[in-house]
């Protein structure tokens, strides 16, 4: 089982290196949690127990993706930065932080689509930040022409 582990790792590490820290490494640490049961026992409603792939150290909490909207090839994120709206003030206040991985800025990928990446060290704390997003999303789609994804 220690095998095991320490290859899940190095098959992280290289997708981190693979990737080049493109922005994606936040779904994709997500997705493969998600896909390793027996690794990541640890689970909320909307998260699961992964490290960190922005971190450095491998430091350990829960994370959750949440999709964006769109129209077309167009996503709809800044909604979630609007200060009006005060979600990412209220992500904070959920003991959690939230990143706008989009195709451009200062998280931007290419290889997946743009999505809000939430990360925590409480499972209940990331379910109540992934309710707020998933609010923010819904409000944003009933004043706007866009979907979400199924």
């Amino acid at each position: 089982m220690e095998n095991l582990c320490r290859t899940k790792i190095e098959v992280e590490n290289a997708l981190l290196k693979y990737l080049n820290h493109d922005g994606a490494i936040g779904r994709l640490f997500h997705d493969l949690a998600l896909s390793c049961p027996r690794f990541h026992p640890q689970r909320g409603n909307f998260c699961i127990y992964q490290r960190n792939p922005w971190e450095p150290n491998g430091e350990m909490g829960y994370t959750s993706v949440v999709e964006l909207p769109y129209i077309g090839k167009d996503f709809h994120g800044y909604h979630m930065l609007d200060p009006e709206l005060r979600v990412l003030s209220r992500v904070k206040r959920a003991g959690c932080f939230m990143l706008l991985i989009q195709r451009s800025g200062r998280f931007p990928t290419q290889w997946c689509n743009p999505y809000v990446w939430v990360w925590g060290t409480q499972p209940g704390n990331v379910d109540t930040a992934v309710k707020i997003l998933k609010d923010a999303n819904q409000e944003h789609v009933n004043r706007c022409r866009c979907l979400m994804p199924n």
